[in-house]
């Protein structure tokens, strides 16, 4: 008798065991089906999110150009850019503005305007955007394929921001601008605006900066950070 409760005990346990390894498995085939259904919807919330930050950083831009002082403010505008995107900005006389090829010195890449921007200043965000996918920014056939949503401006407008040692190269990758902006100084090194998307830095703190002299606007952005704070109050006082 005392080996048949054995045998019996074995047998419950094993039994045990089966429903176990069974809850596990379907535990893994639930969460497979809730990430799969769940995923596209993360996806879309990221993409909603970078088109409404976009829209209100364009107001915003729009909104400083409208304004009737000679240098315009704003100072830490959320900026947020999902994976995969990138985000580049033209200037009214710019027909292709240039993009650094990461820490390398090489030849940088030519990122053509926009059709939609054709012969005015413009903001632009690009989608599926990898570092080596920046080439066919720069071909005509292909430069408009990857064209998110573009925001256009009137007026003889200049974006910029300048070169900070202190940044990831992965900030601004835009390249060097031939140009020296009034209040600014030469020997810097003036870039064009042209940005990633930042794994651990989604969010930044934008700097932006609108000065107009003999109908020529200069708009300067940046990130937040010490200089900036010297930079506002030097030009507010």
């Amino acid at each position: 008798m005392k080996h048949m409760t054995n045998s019996k005990s074995g047998a419950v346990t094993l039994i045990q065991a089966i429903g176990l390894v069974m809850g596990f498995i379907g535990l893994l085939v639930l969460f497979g089906l809730s990430y799969k259904i769940t995923s596209p919807f993360l996806g879309k919330r990221a993409d909603d999110a970078t088109k409404n930050n976009f829209d209100e950083l364009t107001d915003k831009v729009q909104e400083m150009l409208d304004s009737k002082k000679d240098v315009a403010f704003e100072r830490f505008f959320p900026y947020y850019i999902a994976g995969d995107y990138a985000f580049m900005v033209f200037g009214a006389r710019d027909d292709s503005i240039y993009a650094r090829r990461g820490m390398g010195y090489g030849n940088p890449y030519q990122l053509l305007k926009p059709n939609l921007c054709a012969g005015k200043a413009c903001l632009c965000l690009y989608k599926n955007i990898k570092s080596k996918e920046l080439e066919a920014l720069g071909k005509p056939e292909t430069k408009d394929d990857n064209v998110f949503l573009c925001k256009s401006f009137e007026g003889d407008i200049t974006f910029f921001t300048v070169e900070k040692e202190t940044d990831p190269i992965e900030l601004f990758i835009g390249g060097i601008q031939d140009i020296v902006p009034p209040t600014f100084h030469p020997g810097a090194n003036y870039l064009y605006i042209a940005q990633k998307s930042i794994p651990n830095k989604k969010v930044q703190n934008f700097y932006m900066e609108r000065l107009e002299r003999n109908d020529e606007i200069y708009f300067f952005i940046t990130i937040e950070d010490t200089e900036t704070e010297n930079r506002y109050n030097s030009l507010k006082s």
